[in-house]
């Protein structure tokens, strides 16, 4: 298995979240390919189905559970990615829950000593960058946090708000109102305003994976 580059989507426990989050990626230029992992013949319908009803009954995988009971993962089709997978977190103990995009990490970190191959696969977190925003302007989102494969699990919205950092590896989106200037001192850490009520943060320091 190959060490994957994540960008974590936080959304709020409520009434078709999930669905509406689904219909949002759709709606921001990702294509549905298939399912994963024994639901490669499932639709992009019955799939959204079977996870909504999941997260209605706050459905957590136990330790000895199959994998077929727990939310369905699904893949897009994207000629620049080997690989862009979804799935889904959650924990009862929290109002939150976290759909993770990943994708292959060998897709978008690029080889420092080739120029060409880096102008390439910046286009490449362009893209991604682009994508995150799209979605956070159309949908519910509380958060859009990114990561490499040693980065740690992103802080919650809650969190944010309490003066902790959001993941930005290299970049994430929180509400404007999130924003500590505490966190200024961080040379390497740019922001701007978009929509939704929305903040959007780059901190290229963390381009590369760890």
């Amino acid at each position: 298995m190959p060490a994957y580059f994540n960008l974590s989507f936080e959304i709020k426990k409520e009434p078709a979240a999930l669905t509406d989050f689904y219909q949002s990626l759709l709606r921001a230029g990702l294509v549905f390919k298939s399912g994963y992992w024994g639901f490669e013949d499932d639709s992009f319908n019955e799939i959204v189905g079977w996870n909504q009803k999941k997260l209605d009954a706050d459905f957590v995988l136990g330790y000895t559970t199959h994998h077929s009971h727990d939310y369905k993962q699904m893949l897009f089709d994207d000629p620049d990615f080997s690989e862009m997978r979804l799935f889904v977190l959650n924990e009862r103990k929290n109002s939150t829950f976290f759909a993770e995009l990943v994708i292959p990490e060998y897709d978008l970190a690029a080889l420092e000593n080739n120029p060409v191959q880096f102008e390439k696969e910046q286009n490449k977190m362009e893209r991604l960058e682009q994508l995150a925003r799209a979605v956070w302007e159309i949908s519910s989102l509380l958060t859009i946090q990114t990561g490499w494969e040693c980065s740690d699990f992103p802080p919650r919205c809650v969190d944010i708000s309490e003066e902790r950092p959001p993941q930005t590896e290299p970049f994430s989106i929180i509400p404007l109102e999130s924003f500590k200037h505490s966190w200024e001192k961080d040379g390497n850490l740019h922001a701007f305003a978009i929509g939704r009520n929305g903040l959007f943060l780059k901190n290229e320091e963390h381009w590369f994976p760890c």
